[in-house]
């Protein structure tokens, strides 16, 4: 796993106050009203970023347990993962090489026991999916991640901390650019050549 660099969770607050033109703050659990706001909004502001969009250091691949219970209207019920955020597809394993093709549907809902389930009307032989982890290691975050969770997080904290409804809506703006950049990087890296299989091409070219 690659490490980006040593960064924690105080200095991407204190890249969001820096954006807000506030102060800095040691630690979230200092006495200080910068502190209590970032503290208040840094978790919830971190998931929201990790599903906006496919960060690579996010996406995990795992098999999926099958649960022993019925809901009716379902014909497989299937353990919804502990570190989930958000579920991107559900594939067979022999079927891996083509699971970008996948669009199974997948229902989301509360299971027998209280907890999440995964319920679908197709039953796997080996169930896998792709899902966004819930990543709280900032030393896996990219540097684009990092960019985009500060931005995102001074939007959060700029109504209480400057009044400013045009600071928030830059703060807004460079997040949605954070975004942006890290999409068309993803297009950039998952191009492939183009696979000729004529023998026409093949000869020619």
């Amino acid at each position: 796993i690659k490490m980006y660099g040593y960064i924690t969770d105080v200095d991407i607050c204190n890249l969001a106050l820096n954006y807000l033109g506030k102060g800095s703050i040691e630690s979230l659990d200092e006495r200080s009203e910068l502190a209590r706001t970032c503290k208040l909004h840094y978790d919830r502001y971190r998931r929201m970023a990790l599903t906006a969009t496919t960060w690579g250091f996010a996406l995990k691949t795992q098999p999926l347990k099958k649960l022993d219970v019925e809901i009716p209207g379902y014909k497989a019920i299937y353990e919804y993962p502990d570190t989930a955020l958000e579920l991107v597809r559900v594939y067979e394993k022999e079927d891996a090489e083509r699971k970008m093709d996948y669009r199974n549907s997948f229902y989301l809902q509360q299971g027998p026991d209280g907890g999440r389930a995964l319920c679908t009307n197709e039953e796997f032989e080996e169930p896998y999916v792709d899902l966004i982890e819930d990543v709280e290691d900032t030393t896996l975050f990219t540097d684009g991640f990092i960019e985009a969770l500060s931005h995102y997080l001074a939007y959060g904290m700029a109504q209480a901390l400057t009044g400013s409804e045009s600071k928030a809506q830059t703060e807004m703006q460079y997040y949605n650019m954070s975004l942006q950049q890290e999409a068309f990087r993803n297009e950039r890296e998952r191009k492939r050549e183009p696979h000729w299989p004529t023998r026409y091409f093949d000869g020619r070219f």
